[in-house]
C-alpha cells in the first residue's frame, strides 16, 4: 500500500481513468456552520475541489470546484455533482475543466440541494449516469440518468432497504450496490448499526440479486 496525497485536506472519492493513467478526486474544506458532514470539533466538511494526479501520485492539478468525480469513456472528460449556492447538478468536463456541461438540477422531479452529495459514476460506455439520492424521509434508492436523452429513473423503490453506493460492470449491463437490510445492536458503542449487504441488478432494475451477506461498498473488477 502507497499514500498518494497527504496534508490538512481531507481527501477522498477516487476515481480512476479507463485507462489506468490518472486518478481524480475531491478536496474537502473544513467549514463552520452549515450543511454537509459533520467532522471533528464540530466543523463541516463541504465539498470544495476536484483534483487530478498521476496514478503515482504526482502531477497534482486543481481541475474545478464540485463533487464525486466519475471519469467518461475516453479519459480526457469527467463527470462531478455541481456544488455551488443554488440547488446542485450533474456536469461534464474535460480534464483542463474546460468544455462544461451542464444537466438540470431538476430532472423529473429530483432536485439535489446543498449539501446531499450522492455517489456518482459514469456507465463505462459512456451512455448513462447512476447515483443515489436521499429523500426526505431519509430513505436512499440508486436513480440512472441517461446522458443522451435525459430523464431519471429510479431503480430501486420496490427493494426492501435503502440503497446506495451504485457501480457499473465493466460491459454497462449490470450495477452492484449496498442495501441495508436490518439494524443491530454494536454492544461495544450499544448504539444501533444498519446491516448491509451487496446487491446485483440489470441495469434497467430488474433482477435484484444477493451477492455478498454483510457487505457494502462493491467495485467491479475489468
Amino acid at each position: 500500500m502507497q499514500r498518494i496525497t497527504k496534508g490538512a485536506s481531507e481527501d477522498l472519492r477516487p476515481s480512476w481513468s479507463p485507462d489506468g493513467t490518472k486518478i481524480a478526486y475531491c478536496v474537502l474544506q473544513n467549514v463552520a456552520g452549515g450543511g454537509g458532514e459533520t467532522g471533528s470539533g464540530g466543523y463541516i466538511f463541504m465539498p470544495d475541489d476536484i483534483f487530478i494526479m498521476d496514478s503515482n501520485g504526482n502531477n497534482k492539478m486543481r481541475v474545478l470546484k464540485g463533487w464525486c468525480p466519475s471519469w467518461l469513456p475516453d479519459s480526457q472528460h469527467i463527470g462531478y455533482m455541481a456544488s455551488s449556492s443554488s440547488p446542485c447538478g450533474i456536469n461534464t468536463a474535460d480534464i483542463e475543466g474546460l468544455d462544461i456541461k451542464t444537466y438540470p438540477a431538476y430532472m423529473g422531479g429530483l432536485r439535489f440541494p446543498v449539501g446531499n452529495f450522492p455517489t456518482l459514476e459514469i456507465s463505462p460506455d459512456g451512455k448513462s449516469v447512476a447515483f443515489d439520492y436521499n429523500w426526505k424521509t431519509s430513505r436512499c434508492d440508486i436513480c440512472v440518468m441517461s446522458l443522451e436523452i435525459g430523464g431519471v429513473r429510479n431503480l430501486t423503490r420496490n427493494l426492501k432497504g435503502g440503497c446506495y453506493c451504485p457501480t457499473w460492470s465493466p460491459d454497462s449491463t449490470k450495477i452492484a450496490f449496498t442495501m441495508e437490510t436490518g439494524e443491530k445492536l454494536n454492544a461495544n458503542s450499544m448504539k444501533i448499526e444498519k446491516e448491509t449487504a451487496i446487491y446485483t441488478m440489470d441495469a434497467d432494475g430488474s433482477n435484484p440479486t444477493l451477492l455478498i451477506e454483510n457487505g457494502a461498498y462493491p467495485a467491479w473488477q475489468r
